[in-house]
């Protein structure tokens, strides 16, 4: 918490006490942690989230340090009842403070946790305007969480947000499942369906083409285009069959990841592989492992 930050008293609460209730809710290291500490500090439930609203309202806790206090505001959201404070301006200022340090966790693209977008989509379903209104204020990742809530909720996006968008989105690109979401959130975006929507699929296509090429270190240590050429014949099977159950986009490049394999040495070894069972499938759909008489020891799944 910023100790410029004036937080007026709340319910049982001095604004010291207040202030020292932020500083511990942007530590917690989990939702039921943050709980926890409104309970003991402000006791019945309602009067909680009341005085979490409260610290939101008037900056006292932050999304760039901590994102569990957001997920308890997305819960009490999802709850019918009479709030003391302003949430839909308390959104808007936590929304308005995010940057670009906010924590890797929960995140379905980069910089953009999904406790993030729950908020966003409410304020949108609330209002619209303020929503609009505050997306020039926002940092890009800010921007591109409220750009996705727009467009899930149905509403024209602003000029520029529909590539801001996907560009977020391409930052997830082979990035492997269970990463985003949260508690009974999904873990990934259905990426080839928002662009297609948002008309941007060449931008994807184009990141994708990037990233398959790259010999960055971003799928796993080598990066996707070493471990294609260098990697042993059996790991880059079970890769090419992971990668392929998450990511469609490889598909449309094929060329890009034959042109690695054709780099390699026992070329022949991976032909054989492929050709007597130990892996099989198509490109662009999940890998199948079957068992065959050539490769006894093959595992029957993947």
């Amino acid at each position: 918490m910023d100790p410029a930050v004036d937080v007026p008293a709340f319910a049982n609460l001095s604004a010291k006490r207040l202030a020292s209730l932020g500083k511990r809710l942007n530590r917690a290291k989990s939702t039921s942690a943050a709980e926890t500490m409104l309970e003991k500090a402000l006791g019945d439930w309602d009067v909680c989230v009341d005085g979490l609203w409260h610290l939101a309202l008037h900056g006292a806790v932050s999304c760039n340090v901590s994102l569990e206090f957001a997920s308890v505001m997305v819960d009490d959201l999802a709850v019918e009842r009479s709030r003391e404070v302003d949430h839909i301006a308390a959104i808007e200022v936590v929304l308005a403070s995010i940057t670009a340090e906010v924590p890797d966790r929960y995140v379905l693209m980069r910089g953009v946790p999904a406790p993030i977008v729950r908020l966003a989509e409410y304020l949108v379903r609330r209002d619209v305007d303020r929503a609009r209104a505050l997306y020039e204020r926002l940092q890009p990742n800010a921007q591109a969480a409220l750009a996705l809530a727009l467009h899930l909720e149905g509403h024209a996006l602003p000029e520029g947000a529909a590539e801001l968008l996907t560009a977020a989105m391409a930052s997830q690109i082979g990035e492997p499942p269970g990463l985003g979401g949260g508690p009974g959130q999904p873990a990934r975006l259905d990426i080839d369906r928002i662009a297609a929507e948002l008309g941007t699929s060449a931008q994807i296509d184009e990141a994708a083409l990037a990233r398959i090429s790259s010999d960055e270190s971003w799928l796993n240590p080598m990066g996707l285009g070493g471990a294609l050429r260098r990697g042993p014949v059996e790991g880059v099977l079970n890769m090419l069959g992971g990668f392929l159950r998450v990511n469609s986009h490889i598909s449309r490049h094929w060329d890009v990841v034959r042109g690695h394999l054709r780099q390699r040495s026992d070329l022949p070894d991976l032909a054989r592989a492929l050709a007597t069972g130990r892996w099989s499938g198509n490109i662009g759909e999940p890998s199948r492992v079957r068992s065959s008489s050539a490769c006894p020891t093959a595992s029957r799944t993947r």
